[in-house]
């Protein structure tokens, strides 16, 4: 069986990202090789990369649990040429759950000095029907020192709204480290929302110079 196109086409919701292809000395290359051939009982697995349109990210309760991401398109054609095509239903999926605030992150650089501070831009979304009054709490782990202020107040979140923060911290270990130890509070609720592992760093030695 030859596989002459497999693509998904996503909902009004989403932007698609194939990643079944390479950059190759600048030509796209298909990470399957050079043979498109299916052979009998074979199996082959496509990916892509699904992100909310901005108009649909900015609202925080319109993607929230089962949600319809798109369809498939399949055609090929078999050893004597004959055509086939397949367009799949809308596909649905399960929506990642933020919980009532979704913490995100809009800028970390990959690779950063020992014990150098560097910075990183936090994204909050309240995700909840209710406005919160929110105040940020930093805690050191064994890896990572946060520079500045905690229990600094963000003061009221109206519902589906943001605010992006800008922060500094440092890495005392070398290698890849998790960015940990973000605290939420609600004051109104006097609910702690905690934030760990939210990405990671690669930490090397001040000797080796990291460009920017």
């Amino acid at each position: 069986m030859f596989m002459e196109k497999v693509s998904l086409e996503p909902s009004i919701m989403y932007n698609v990202a194939e990643l079944n292809s390479v950059n190759q000395a600048g030509e796209c290359v298909t990470t399957f090789g050079t043979r498109t051939y299916l052979q009998p009982m074979d199996t082959r697995q496509y990916l892509y990369c699904l992100k909310p349109k901005k108009e649909f990210a900015e609202k925080a309760g319109i993607i929230k649990g089962v949600t319809v991401i798109g369809k498939l398109d399949i055609v090929w054609k078999t050893n004597l040429g004959e055509r086939g095509r397949l367009q799949t239903s809308q596909l649905q999926r399960m929506a990642p759950g933020y919980g009532d605030v979704r913490l995100s992150l809009e800028a970390i650089p990959d690779t950063v000095n020992l014990e150098e501070p560097f910075h990183i831009t936090c994204k909050i979304t309240n995700c909840s029907e209710r406005t919160m009054d929110l105040v940020l709490e930093m805690c050191n782990t064994n890896s990572i020192h946060w520079c500045g202020i905690s229990g600094r107040q963000l003061g009221k979140l109206h519902p589906s709204s943001s605010l992006c923060l800008a922060l500094t911290l440092l890495s005392s270990v070398q290698g890849l480290q998790s960015i940990s130890g973000l605290r939420l509070t609600d004051t109104f609720l006097k609910r702690t929302y905690e934030y760990d592992d939210i990405a990671q760093v690669c930490v090397v030695s001040s000797a080796i110079k990291v460009e920017s």
